[in-house]
């Protein structure tokens, strides 16, 4: 088993609003997850993303809103935990996963400005059985997350060390400079487009959601009023497009899920 991508939080301030605009436009389904007398509203779903709301005055500190966290599914939690602390980096939240008596963990944005919770495989998907992993699901999905940081090749060296994620040079896009990218899901970037930087929510650039039909939901969301910023040709003659943070606060990415290997880096 390697690492991948199970999710991503993000904080909103209005989940209702959220779940039906996703639902309307993208065409997300979620189920509300109960989190017994914690403060917060969760939803998720599987296509990999997980609204929150604040109901009361706890807050996630040292994380700038809206983006939450990158989650991953590793081979084993506790053995990643105590490499990451014995490195410096320390917990920011544990969460106890009753289902699997096991527990995930939120490390903050010293890593390389990347909040980053990390659980055991199938650990998610036992919580909310029955519950297809990210990869297993059908799309509309999280395709991929990309991420600003300051040196891509010393956060993907990092990753590799402590995660055993596998990086490769990417085509960034448009987005930034330089990017990395692995089958994991994660892309990192450095030298962000300043002609975009105001539609980044640090240090997330994208959240990329692959589509069955990228150009039904590229009309979609334009219904919706969100406008193309910037698309690319991929080498299948189809488009990914990117539309900024027009849409619901968060920096959004579509492309199709035939070109997927591509947007993972594929050259071949």
């Amino acid at each position: 088993m390697t690492t991948r991508v199970c999710r991503i939080a993000h904080l909103v301030a209005d989940m209702d609003r959220t779940v039906a605009r996703f639902g309307e436009v993208l065409g997300f389904q979620y189920r509300f997850v109960d989190v017994g007398d914690f403060p917060l509203r969760v939803a998720i779903g599987e296509h990999g993303f997980e609204p929150l709301q604040y109901t009361g005055d706890f807050r996630f500190q040292g994380i700038t809103p809206p983006f939450l966290e990158v989650a991953l599914s590793l081979p084993d939690a506790e053995a990643t935990k105590a490499s990451l602390e014995a490195a410096g980096y320390k917990v920011l939240a544990p969460n106890y996963l009753p289902d699997t008596d096991t527990w995930e963990y939120l490390f903050g944005p010293d890593f390389h400005g990347i909040p980053i919770m990390i659980a055991n495989e199938g650990d998610q998907e036992a919580a909310l059985a029955p519950f297809p992993t990210l990869e297993e699901a059908s799309p509309p999905k999280l395709g991929c997350v990309s991420l600003i940081v300051e040196h891509v090749s010393r956060a993907a060296a990092d990753m590799k060390r402590f995660f055993a994620m596998d990086f490769i040079d990417t085509d960034p896009g448009h987005l930034a400079g330089k990017a990395m990218v692995g089958r994991h899901r994660v892309k990192l970037l450095e030298k962000p487009n300043p002609e975009l930087v105001n539609e980044f929510r640090p240090p997330l650039a994208a959240f990329e959601v692959m589509c069955d039909d990228v150009e039904r939901t590229r009309e979609r969301l334009e219904e919706a009023g969100a406008k193309v910023l910037r698309e690319r040709t991929l080498k299948s003659g189809g488009k990914s497009y990117y539309f900024g943070s027009q849409f619901e606060g968060l920096p959004l990415g579509i492309y199709s899920a035939k070109d997927d290997a591509t947007i993972l880096g594929a050259t071949d």
